[in-house]
């Protein structure tokens, strides 16, 4: 009964707050391995997450952080609770840094549970939950090999007290989940100023818990802009000044409900490096630091697994996260097992292929080393460390047994290119550094280059590292590209494979499957090779402001990962979409001519017209004139000059009578 009631009480603090949601409307996220989070109002009592958490049976662990900004007091946490078929009871325990906080009962009489947070306290701005789940499995669901969704938590509603406390330095300056960024530069930035202004976009979409961050790049038309409205957004002002100093702007921010902005100055060529010591990055290596990553410098620390069945680890990394481009990797697993019934087995899995099987009986050690084909590695890889209880009837319903899988596990890689030219070797070609530049030095255009930049920053736990250099000698410099034509005719001469103009594409038997005529406007980001390095380029036709559009479509959940093929279009009126042209794709791109064919065609027939008009009078004034001149009726006329019949001789005349 206890439970029916805190739900109604939930139910009427979230009704009696939906107006304030709906005024302030900002985001808190909530990070689960399989959760997408979803922006929520840091400000308000009670905010519902849009998140789930599934434990597998018979024995689970999943850690989750919540995002608290400074000044809100973490209540309590609801959510629904729902057992899969075959799970008879069970029960979680909830910790938070180490500490039991409850233990709740689970059963499928209950649907919602309630989680007292009161006096637990954030470390850093963020609160970390571990749920742990130990389910009874039916004797009849024993057939199963493993239960991923035994427990499933849902609909989330966390309740805060206080109000959210605006910055006083620097060093709180940046909120623990942001959600918007806005940097201002003058209308003529310097190269300076706007390296600036990338660097800080590519910082600000890390800061993103498991949602995009949206990035504005504006002109600084007044003398300073005033702060953002709510604590997920922060603005920051970059210019050149003689004086070097980073400071919140006096006076600003002081009214209810304004967060103060950033205000940056220094020398134009050092204010990057002011940036980075903002935001604290250090200096692009001028190698390599390493060719061995350990689980935990990837993220994974000690994992351990239990199980009757199975249960996985994932330790997920990119070629970025591993830094740069790769053509082949290695991995040794170093951990313990005990209590393995007969026929339990170690996988491991790349990318979901199988790349070694050992078995695991009673207790021991393990220390292993594979490497890992070629052809399995990718942009984006998953390793799974899987253990199987086997197939003895023992172990089902039997007790778990332990896999302790040891954080000094590592992952080594040879560095080199093997992907084929397209979106998927980013953003991991761009690494330390790259070039960006802007061919009308916009600052349209500049905003254009950072939402590609945040969408690439999205992709890797590495620091991205732009500079900005003039179009010219971009094009002839040695480090990957990153181009922004505001005017197609800068791509003239680029080898690109799809140019701003109106096109169709062919498939291998030459049957059209799209057509952009010239009516058709469009943005386009391309992926091709300049001089041997690897470049992205954004330009349009017809479409100048196409940036809010190509900037939209990158921030979405998926973001740069939903890229493939190395052409991307995005037309005014219609979907976009993304192909490979040339290589095994078997797609071609043919050139349409930019002519209008309605005018073309009827001036051909026209002149078609006039010349055949003109043969037929020319016929009709000279065939008289012919059939004159050849007639023998008019030869022999001119030569008597009269037409005259030729007299009979009088014998003639009499041997006829």
């Amino acid at each position: 009964m206890h439970l029916d009631r805190d739900r109604e009480a939930g139910r009427e603090r979230g009704s009696s707050t939906v107006e304030w949601l709906c005024v302030i409307g900002l985001i808190l996220t909530i990070l689960t391995a399989e959760a997408r989070g979803e922006p929520v109002d840091p400000g308000s009592r009670v905010v519902s997450l849009t998140s789930i958490v599934r434990l597998a049976a018979p024995v689970s662990a999943q850690a989750i952080r919540l995002p608290i900004h400074p000044g809100l007091t973490p209540q309590a946490l609801t959510a629904r609770v729902a057992l899969a078929p075959g799970i008879e009871s069970g029960a979680l325990r909830v910790e938070a840094e180490g500490r039991a906080i409850v233990t709740l009962p689970l059963d499928h009489a209950h649907d919602r549970i309630m989680i007292p947070l009161a006096g637990v306290v954030p470390m850093s701005g963020w609160l970390e939950l571990t749920f742990r789940a130990t389910t009874v499995v039916a004797r009849t669901a024993c057939h199963t090999p493993n239960i991923a969704g035994a427990v499933e938590l849902s609909a989330f509603e966390l309740s805060l007290g206080e109000s959210p406390i605006p910055p006083r330095s620097t060093a709180e300056f940046w909120p623990p989940d942001l959600n918007r960024l806005d940097v201002y530069l003058p209308a003529s930035a310097e190269l300076g100023e706007a390296t600036a202004a990338l660097t800080l976009s590519a910082f600000a979409a890390r800061l993103g818990t498991e949602h995009p961050v949206r990035i504005n790049v504006r002109v600084l038309d007044q003398a300073l802009p005033g702060g953002p409205a709510d604590a997920s957004s922060r603005t920051v002002v970059i210019r050149s000044a003689a004086a070097t100093q980073t400071r919140l702007i006096d006076g600003a921010g002081t009214a209810d409900g304004e967060w103060p902005p950033l205000l940056v100055t220094a020398p134009a060529p050092e204010l990057p490096a002011a940036v980075e010591a903002l935001i604290g990055v250090a200096p692009a290596p001028g190698t390599r630091s390493r060719e061995q990553w350990s689980f935990e410098a990837l993220g994974r620390r000690a994992d351990q697994l239990q199980a009757t069945r199975a249960a996985d680890v994932h330790i997920r990394f990119s070629q970025a996260d591993v830094g740069g481009p790769i053509t082949a990797a290695g991995i040794r697993l170093v951990g313990r097992h005990a209590g393995a019934p007969y026929g339990a087995r170690l996988l491991v899995l790349i990318n979901g292929r199988l790349v070694h099987s050992m078995p695991l009986s009673g207790a021991g050690r393990f220390d292993l080393y594979r490497d890992i084909p070629g052809v399995l590695m990718a942009r984006d890889n998953d390793v799974i460390v899987r253990v199987s209880g086997g197939s003895a009837p023992a172990s089902c319903g039997g007790d778990a047994f332990v896999v302790q899988l040891d954080a000094v596990s590592y992952v080594d890689v040879t560095h080199g290119q093997a992907l084929p030219v397209g979106f998927e070797r980013f953003p991991q070609a761009f690494l330390p550094e790259f070039d960006v530049s802007v061919d009308d030095g916009s600052v349209e255009g500049l905003a254009i280059a950072a939402q590609i930049i945040a969408a690439l920053q999205r992709g890797t736990r590495t620091p991205l590292r732009p500079r900005m250099v003039r179009w010219d000698a971009a094009r002839a410099g040695g480090r990957p590209w990153l181009a922004v034509a505001r005017r197609p005719e800068s791509t003239r001469d680029l080898a690109l494979p799809l140019k701003p103009a109106p096109f169709r594409i062919l498939d291998s038997h030459g049957n059209e499957l799209v057509r952009l005529d010239a009516k058709t406007r469009f943005a386009e980001l391309v992926a091709f090779t300049v001089q041997g390095r690897d470049a992205l380029l954004v330009t349009h036709r017809d479409w100048p402001d196409s940036a809010t559009v190509l900037g939209a479509a990158l921030a979405t959940p998926s973001g740069w990962a939903g890229l493939s093929g190395n052409v991307w279009v995005v037309p005014a009126d219609g979907l976009a979409f993304a192909m490979r042209l040339e290589g095994r794709a078997g797609l071609e791109a043919a050139p349409l001519v930019q002519e209008v064919l309605p005018i073309r065609l009827g001036l051909r027939r026209a002149a078609f017209g006039i010349a055949f008009a003109s043969v037929m009078l020319f016929l009709g004034w000279v065939y008289p004139r012919v059939v004159r001149e050849h007639s023998p009726l008019r030869r022999s006329g001119d030569e008597g000059g009269t037409l005259a019949v030729p007299a009979l001789r009088s014998g003639q005349l009499e041997a006829n009578q």
